[in-house]
């Protein structure tokens, strides 16, 4: 349950941009973010004076298998 408003952006720049705007609790970012990553986006957010939680997800479609 969610107790305030979320914000949804489609890219590393986008997230940024909205992390500068206002404070967030906990942030759900894909590793996979077109533009800058979300493995720089997580670097950036560590500079934020009080830090959300992160929780790094990702939905990589290619196969390993031989």
């Amino acid at each position: 349950i969610l107790s305030s408003a979320s914000s949804e952006v489609s890219d590393g720049s986008a997230a940024l941009a909205a992390l500068a705007d206002r404070p967030f609790d906990v942030v759900l970012l894909d590793i996979g973010l077109p533009g800058i990553s979300g493995l720089d986006v997580l670097a950036e957010v560590q500079n934020v004076a009080v830090p959300p939680r992160v929780v790094m997800i990702t939905a990589d479609d290619t196969s390993e298998s031989p």
